[in-house]
């Protein structure tokens, strides 16, 4: 199945991927990095990435710490 792309401008917020806005694309990119950062790791010492790996709260603030530099450059480069 194709996924469609749909880009609607409104007022001071451009809508894309199906109604995400730029803000929670950022959010996700930054959820993905921590994932592949953890994912990475495990490789790295021969561990299976489970439960016992992860830790919610580590992921949160990487997420929330990531997102607003991520953010801010997709922003920048959309002005340029």
């Amino acid at each position: 199945m194709k996924k469609t792309i749909i880009q609607e401008t409104v007022p001071k917020k451009k809508t894309t991927l199906d109604g995400m806005s730029t803000y929670e694309i950022c959010r996700w990119a930054a959820l993905k990095e921590a994932v592949d950062i953890l994912g990475e790791k495990c490789d790295e010492r021969n561990m299976e990435l489970s439960s016992n790996v992860l830790q919610p709260l580590e992921i949160l603030q990487y997420v929330e710490s990531v997102t607003d530099t991520l953010y801010n450059q997709v922003t920048l480069n959309e002005k340029a």
